[in-house]
């Protein structure tokens, strides 16, 4: 049970940390980012960007 605690923390704390943007007041990856965390950020921002071309908020080049 206590390992089921850690893993859903674990997944909501890298949730919001992977939808977080400048404006939420949350740091850019450090020098020591894994590739994995590298590729969360990423493919984040890819998504964040595309639901704002959907909503018409900004537009795609």
């Amino acid at each position: 049970m206590k390992k089921l605690a850690v893993l859903f923390g674990f997944l909501i704390s890298v949730n919001f940390n992977v939808f977080a943007n400048a404006t939420d007041g949350v740091k850019a990856l450090g020098e020591n980012a894994t590739e994995a965390q590298k590729v969360l950020v990423r493919n984040g921002a890819k998504d964040w960007c595309d639901d704002q071309v959907d909503t018409g908020k900004i537009e795609d080049d």
